[in-house]
């Protein structure tokens, strides 16, 4: 069996166990592991089709010395702390996670109050997705692949018609 994962991404969050519960009742994640304790994890790795997304606590530099960080370590916990403290979490970041029927898994999102800010819509390349929020802010893109976009074309013909009116658009302003 291939064991290999073809996204998988960590995101510190506020609350691992509040996360958990999220993703795994709302998004239709399933949970795979828990750090140190399941009752009061610090690290968790869930999983969707064969895609990972595992959980963080935001860390102070104590709890990272009872976990036996280095002195290296525990320098990036205290950074890493201080920023996650003042940040907006998930700016200007995307995660694009595939489902076998995106419509469907929005539907099941709404009806568990997901927060959406995009509704299914099928783009020129080829993805039909939504956009919805975690708790932290994490923004994350659900899609299902098409054959072909909104406008019948697939993401080279629009890409080669793009090119197209660059050039002409070029030679426009060459000639004036």
């Amino acid at each position: 069996m291939d064991q290999s994962y073809p996204n998988a991404i960590q995101l510190t969050v506020a609350d691992v166990k509040k996360s958990i519960k999220f993703y795994s009742e709302k998004l239709g994640f399933t949970l795979r592991q828990t750090f140190p304790d399941p009752k009061k994890p610090v690290w968790a790795s869930l999983e969707l089709g064969r895609q990972v997304v595992m959980l963080g606590a935001n860390l102070g530099v104590e709890d990272a010395k009872k976990l036996g960080m280095d002195t290296a370590e525990l320098d990036r916990v205290r950074k890493d702390s201080k920023a996650f403290a003042k940040s907006p979490h998930g700016v200007g970041a995307s995660f694009y996670i595939a489902v076998p029927d995106v419509d469907a898994h929005h539907k099941n999102a709404k009806r568990r109050r997901v927060e959406v800010l995009a509704a299914p819509k099928t783009q020129f390349y080829g993805l039909r997705e939504y956009v919805a929020h975690d708790p932290d802010g994490y923004r994350f893109v659900f899609y299902t692949r098409v054959h072909e976009g909104a406008e019948g074309h697939d993401g080279a013909q629009h890409q080669a018609g793009a090119r197209k009116k660059a050039g002409a658009a070029r030679e426009a302003i060459a000639g004036a």
